[in-house]
Order: structure tokens, then sequence, then C-alpha cells
């Protein structure tokens, strides 16, 4: 009967063991999301227009400026608009690529070569297709809904100083990310990302650090970044020379049309001004 009574209570006490451990998990898990979704819903205004450059650093050779402009566009959470297009140098000029994230989740990119005069569409088998060469890949530049993935939080970490929670966030199994995980340390002050790790099956593929980060119009926002290839040490370092929220950009602009004729954008911006 004693020998009952011990198997009883051993089995009592895992149970509590197993439900306690569960229960940590599952408010680690849901803390992890709660994390994740404030930063995706922090405000960043209505839209942008972004003039800034994209510079190509590889061991060896002179770095390669690029000269862009963004638009950005949100009309409903979740409904984003990108357009983004290449004024200089020569070789990439008025090349320019429009992208449409709807609140379902679903991401759409169309890419125009100015050099074949046509639009292609960005298939999802290309989303870890590298842009125009750097290190910024498709799926980088898509408005990723914080429910396509599973979250967690892993303590903090200090970078430069600063004191940031560390999210690790894994794709769900009916998800097509290119990434199979990625480690964000997230700023709570800011709800920006200080650094961000991104790995494919389990192996670091590269790093993407803010280096700059600025409050303007009332909005926090990364005026410098830099993405480091894990496997070259290639880097590509972002820099937003200047930005303007709340422009009461059309949404004409953001569209086939639009993409596929070179400095038709202007018309817009001048009329938001």
């Amino acid at each position: 009967m004693r020998h009952l009574f011990m198997k009883i209570q051993v089995i009592t006490t895992l149970i509590g063991f197993f439900l306690l451990n569960s229960l940590v998990l599952a408010e680690g898990a849901g803390a992890g999301l709660d994390l994740a979704k404030k930063v995706y819903y922090r405000e960043d205004g209505n839209d942008s227009v972004a003039f800034g450059k994209m510079v190509l650093i590889e061991k060896g050779h002179k770095p390669r400026e690029r000269v862009t402009t963004t638009y950005t566009q949100e009309k409903q959470l979740g409904e984003v608009k990108t357009l983004i297009r290449f004024s200089a140098p020569a070789n990439v000029k008025h090349t320019s690529l429009l992208g449409m994230d709807t609140p379902d989740g679903n991401n759409n990119q169309w890419l125009f070569l100015p050099a074949l005069g046509k639009v292609r569409k960005i298939s999802s088998e290309r989303k870890g297709g590298r842009f125009v060469g750097s290190d910024v890949y498709y799926e980088d530049m898509q408005d990723r809904h914080p429910d396509r993935d599973s979250h967690k939080l892993l303590g903090t970490k200090t970078i430069k100083g600063a004191t940031c929670q560390m999210l690790e966030s894994v794709p769900k199994p009916d998800d097509n990310s290119h990434y199979s995980k990625k480690l964000s340390c997230i700023h709570l002050k800011t709800l920006l990302p200080l650094n961000v790790d991104f790995y494919i099956d389990d192996q670091l593929v590269k790093s993407w650090q803010t280096v700059k980060m600025k409050k303007i119009q009332g909005y926090w926002t990364i005026i410098e970044s830099l993405i480091t290839d894990a496997k070259s040490s290639h880097q590509t370092r972002l820099i937003t020379k200047n930005i303007t929220y709340d422009q009461n950009l059309s949404d004409a602009l953001f569209s086939r049309q639009v993409l596929e004729d070179p400095g038709a954008e202007k018309n817009f911006f001048r009329a938001a001004e």
C-alpha cells in the first residue's frame, strides 16, 4: 500500500510539473505574440515619402551607391502598399518594385526592369532572391503579420548601452517563409528592432542592425541600418536622407501603370505637397 501511495504521489507531482511547465510556456508564447503585435501595430503614419540611398559594400571593392525613393501607404491595419524607385546610377535607374500586402496575409510584388521594358511578378519561390544584388531579400520587404509565426520571449540583451527584449519568431508549419527562424532584439521604448538575426535550417544567414534612429513628426524612424551576410560578409547599408509622413498620397500612385512609368509618381507627390 505504501508503494502504491508513493507511486501515486510521484505521478501527481509529475503531472503538476508538466502542467506548470506548459502554463509557463503558454504564458511565454502569449507574451511573445503580444510583443510581436505591438511592434507590428506601432504608430508609423498613414503614408510616407522617403529619399535615401543603398550602399553595397564588398571587401576589396569600392562601395556602390544607389539612390532611392520609397513611397508607402497603409489604408487599414495590414493593408500596406510600397513603391520603390531607383534614380541612380545608370545601370539601375528606373528599376522599381511595387508591393501590396493585404490584411489576410497575402503578399504580392512586381518588379519593373527598364532594360527589358516589362514587369515581372515575384513568385513565392523567389522570396529568398536578392533585390538588385543587395543583401535585402524580397521577403524582407513584405509586411509580415505576426499571426503567421510562433513567438517566444528569450530574455533581455544590451546592445550599445540600450536594453532590448529578445524575441524568437518561427514560421508556422503551413507558412512558406524563406527563413526557418528570426531572432529580434526589440527596443521596448521605441518598439523598433535594434538587431535581427535571420536563420535558414538553424544556420545564421545574415544579421540586420539599426545604426541610427530618430523621432520624426512624432514617429520613431530607423534612418540608417546595416545588413551583413554571414557567409560572405557582404554588406548593404540603407540610409534615409529625408522622410516625410502623412502626405495624403493617392491610391493611384501604387499601381502597375505608375510602376511602368518612371517619374510618374512625382505628379502624385507634388499634388500631395
